[in-house]
């Protein structure tokens, strides 16, 4: 048994040899730069949260509604830009639909501050500052799915194909 100085703070029980072993271990106090990681963490899974339920509002809206003209249907795409305040989407090919552009912006696209991607790159960073302070599977739920980081060497390999000798 190891034997602790007995302080009248904090809760303490005695064992067989008549030594005390302390109940409840003192709350550390939280560094600034700690409290500002974890709060920067959760904005920026809220952020995401708040983006990927805005594009599954939309994208339900327009299967409830059935086929519409490309005109009304990019209107109601362009009003999740408007939503979040951001600028009209330029045009790259000119045959990629507005919808798959503006999900793709906000899906993917790293230099959009608030496409889903970067919300959660952010929040992975902050968190890695912060791994004694949080529990295991915030930091595992950061870690995983399809946003997990991932090496690039990896992510730009083709699939290998097995042939099979006869």
């Amino acid at each position: 048994m190891i034997e602790i100085e007995d302080d009248e703070n904090f809760p303490t029980t005695e064992d067989s040899n008549g030594s005390g072993v302390m109940l409840h271990r003192p709350a550390r106090p939280m560094l600034a730069r700690d409290a500002d990681s974890m709060y920067w963490m959760s904005r920026y899974v809220e952020r995401a949260e708040h983006v990927a339920r805005l594009l599954l509002v939309n994208s339900n809206l327009l299967i409830d509604v059935g086929d519409l003209a490309p005109k009304m249907q990019a209107g109601l795409w362009q009003n999740i830009l408007t939503i979040l305040r951001l600028p009209e989407l330029e045009e790259t090919d000119g045959q990629t639909p507005l919808g798959l552009r503006i999900q793709q912006h906000l899906t993917f696209n790293l230099d959009n501050p608030n496409s889903l991607l970067s919300c959660l790159s952010r929040a992975r960073e902050n968190a890695r500052g912060i791994r004694e302070a949080i529990s295991a599977g915030r930091i595992s739920i950061l870690s995983i799915g399809p946003f997990a980081p991932t090496k690039p060497s990896r992510r730009l390999k083709k699939p290998r194909t097995l042939s099979i000798a006869r």
